[in-house]
């Protein structure tokens, strides 16, 4: 019974350990990054690094072949 009383004891300890370190971990980012975005003078860095901490990235896929009225087509001004 002792075994077990001191495996639940350990885990516990090691959980409060984990949760400890990763409150830490985020207070440290959120320190890191509010620091970088007031110190920052310009627009487009300050926007650059919101970005970066987001990441929020937009990726352009080249658009092939679209659908209009039930027919692919490539030329895209004339069948509008």
């Amino acid at each position: 019974m002792t075994k077990n009383y001191n495996d639940i004891k350990i885990m516990n300890h090691y959980k409060f350990i984990c949760n400890k370190l990763v409150h830490t971990i985020k207070e440290t980012k959120r320190s890191y990054h509010n620091t970088k975005i007031t110190t920052s003078e310009n627009i487009i860095k300050t926007w650059n690094i919101v970005k970066s901490i987001t990441k929020r990235r937009r990726v352009y896929e080249e658009l092939k072949t679209l659908k209009i009225d039930g027919k692919c087509s490539k030329d895209y001004q004339n069948n509008i």
